[in-house]
């Protein structure tokens, strides 16, 4: 059953990426291997051409004394922390192409203003979200505005690597399909009722919001929204999304 928090079977899981489909993160080495690990602001030394650069930003000291245990579980990878936003968006331009991975909510500005600078002026970053208490509103916008992923805590690590590792894989090229085409697609997969309830979702309404705004119960919804998933074969919300934005529902 879905939650309105995101946290339910659609809402919690790893979202595709908009650059390519998931790496496998499994046989994963030792913390003595290649990747390194530099302080926000620390003259490190230079990482390799080849390593895949993360830059986490994460205001808690509990969250970043987890992200030890990610950088060793990342092969071939170069993490810098920063943090804050604010830190981070001072020093971003000159910033190698790689993944931004935010610990939202952040305390000196909002992970949407971040996501939407980056789509803006630094589209070679890709964010991907983990958030401790989002809303569905936060989640369409972050996703909206162009985030790769957008995941919801407690979520494994597992999960956040599989996010991160989809930002580095193969490119997947943009269907082309025209915006007329998918949203013709989209509502003859559809019914009338669950293309309303598809709408409302990408207005960032929780499902009792729906309900009350469609005279239907909580539970009505839920089931619309697994429905909607299965038709248009889709594993997350945050896949629901992206694809709902390129047919230009949004």
């Amino acid at each position: 059953m879905e939650t309105d928090s995101l946290g339910g079977p659609h809402g919690a899981r790893n979202g595709i990426s908009r650059r390519g489909a998931f790496e496998s993160v499994e046989g994963i080495e030792s913390a003595t291997m290649k990747s390194t690990r530099n302080r926000s602001g620390a003259g490190a030394s230079a990482a390799s051409s080849t390593q895949r650069r993360v830059y986490a930003l994460a205001a808690n000291e509990n969250l970043r004394a987890e992200l030890a245990g990610y950088a060793a579980a990342f092969p071939d990878s170069a993490w810098q922390e920063f943090s804050g936003g604010h830190d981070f968006l001072r020093q971003a331009h000159g910033l190698a192409a790689g993944a931004v991975l935010i610990f939202d909510p952040l305390p000196d500005i909002e992970t949407l203003s971040i996501v939407t600078w980056l789509g803006e002026q630094k589209p070679d970053l890709a964010a991907v979200v983990v958030s401790t208490a989002a809303s569905v509103e936060t989640a369409v916008g972050c996703l909206k505005a162009g985030a790769a992923d957008f995941l919801t805590r407690p979520t494994g690590r597992e999960a956040v690597l599989a996010a991160l590792a989809a930002v580095f894989g193969p490119v997947v090229e943009r269907p082309t399909r025209n915006m007329a085409l998918r949203r013709h697609w989209m509502s003859n997969r559809l019914s009338q009722r669950e293309m309303q309830v598809l709408q409302a979702l990408l207005g960032g309404l929780s499902n009792k919001a729906i309900g009350i705004k469609l005279s239907i119960s909580e539970r009505t919804v839920e089931v619309h929204r697994s429905r909607i998933m299965r038709r248009l074969e889709v594993e997350s919300f945050a896949q629901l999304v992206r694809m709902a934005v390129q047919a230009g529902l949004d």
